[in-house]
């Protein structure tokens, strides 16, 4: 996925988080964020390996099915010891 893909795609989501929903009144639940943000190609589905994926911080087991963030997701956040945040991230 490239940078103006995200984008978009982030953008979309938000808008209808946001806009479609928060701002009409609605409430949505974990399931229907996880169902749009998949569908939207922002996470994805995976089993739980602990070699791979370390210590579980929620009740699973190997083998198990869980939702992770993609890795265009994961590589546009800020990272804990960075000292700034990605170009796309700074405030303006």
């Amino acid at each position: 996925m490239t940078q103006p893909e995200l984008t978009a795609k982030l953008a979309e989501f938000l808008r209808w988080a946001v806009q479609d929903h928060a701002w009409e009144g609605y409430d949505l639940d974990g399931h229907e964020i996880e169902e749009k943000a998949r569908d939207l190609g922002l996470i994805e589905e995976v089993k739980y390996d602990p070699d791979i994926h370390g210590e579980a911080k929620i009740d699973i087991e190997p083998g198990d099915t869980y939702d992770i963030l993609t890795a265009e997701v994961r590589a546009a956040l800020p990272k804990p010891d960075m000292e700034e945040p990605p170009p796309m991230l700074k405030k303006p």
